[in-house]
């Protein structure tokens, strides 16, 4: 969660100003290359042991900011650092070192599994690459040990990802994720391609690790109902930009920028005497590379004259809250 806490522990992930442009196709052979800027000038930070969800429609640039945070991508401005370290200035040596504390859940299963390796095999590779110094039967009793912390048998090692259900495969692949132990853990959409009996099984064991290891957790999903009981502090994302942010809780209870608040209003309501009022959401407009006023006011019903001139800073509002809106929910 960004902003300073007074007493609190320093930033394990801090990303400071950071923007991604991407280069388009060429409309004609003569024709130069466009811009698409996907994060615009994103700050945010994350303290050891505190889970941050991401939310945002697609698009909004979440995926691209965790390729970041993971290193995997270098931000064309400002600067991404894990543990003080700067991940675009690292050399060969300490970029293996922190590839080994920072690891990924991928949204799909099966695709993150290699189907021509056996399981052992998966979850080995991560050690042969980032721990050197281990021998082939330490490799053998890490890679049992994370088959036992993710609820499967240490027998599964020799079977192949076709003859494990959904569920099953991305425990494998927490395994995978865990097996050389980081302290940073980011998830993409970690359950959204299995069954919904599923979920509660993957989450579960995702916060029971958490509390076991003290992993930090990113966690990305569309699904504000993961986000709500998993995470301790959320940030909201609009066309690149973070317009809030704050405690899970907090957020949930009194959202503050009008895009959040219809987040969280299109949830499904568990309740048959709920109705949704009728009505057209406008669609969401790709966002110019610069733009001069909110990006949201052509969407926002709370938006005026000011709104369409002037781009609202992401300013404090509150304990541990911030919000970028001229004109916030009360």
């Amino acid at each position: 969660m960004s902003g300073p806490v007074s007493g609190a522990p320093p930033a394990l992930l801090d990303v400071a100003n950071v923007v991604r442009d991407y280069r388009l196709p060429r409309r004609t052979i003569l024709a130069a290359r466009a811009r698409l800027r996907v994060l615009h000038g994103v700050s945010l930070s994350v303290r050891a042991g505190v889970s941050l969800g991401l939310i945002g429609e697609s698009g909004a640039g979440k995926s691209t900011l965790a390729r970041l945070m993971l290193g995997l991508e270098r931000p064309d401005l400002g600067t991404v650092r894990f543990a003080g370290d700067d991940l675009a200035r690292l050399g060969r040596a300490r970029r293996r070192e922190l590839r080994r504390r920072i690891q990924m859940v991928f949204q799909d299963p099966y695709g993150s599994l290699d189907p021509r390796q056996t399981v052992g095999r998966s979850i080995e590779e991560p050690l042969a690459v980032l721990a050197r110094g281990l021998g082939p039967r330490q490799r053998r009793d890490r890679v049992a040990a994370g088959l036992v912390a993710v609820g499967l048998d240490p027998g599964a090692i020799g079977r192949y990802p076709h003859a494990f259900s959904g569920g099953e495969r991305q425990r494998i692949a927490i395994a995978r994720a865990l097996v050389t132990d980081p302290d940073l853990l980011v998830a993409d959409e970690p359950v959204s391609a299995l069954d919904v009996s599923v979920r509660s099984q993957i989450l579960n064991l995702m916060m029971d690790l958490r509390d076991q290891r003290a992993i930090t957790y990113v966690l990305i999903s569309h699904d504000l109902t993961v986000i709500r009981h998993v995470t301790d502090c959320v940030a909201v994302i609009h066309l690149g930009r973070i317009v809030e942010e704050g405690t899970t809780a907090a957020v949930f209870a009194r959202p503050l920028h009008p895009y959040t608040a219809a987040l969280i209003a299109a949830v499904p309501k568990p309740d048959p005497r709920f109705r949704r009022k009728p009505g057209k959401v406008p669609p969401e407009p790709h966002a110019p590379l610069f733009v001069r006023h909110c990006p949201y006011a052509p969407r926002c019903p709370r938006a005026r004259e000011h709104c369409f001139a002037e781009m609202p800073p992401l300013g404090e509002a509150g304990a541990g809250r911030r919000v970028a809106c001229f004109y916030p929910l009360e």
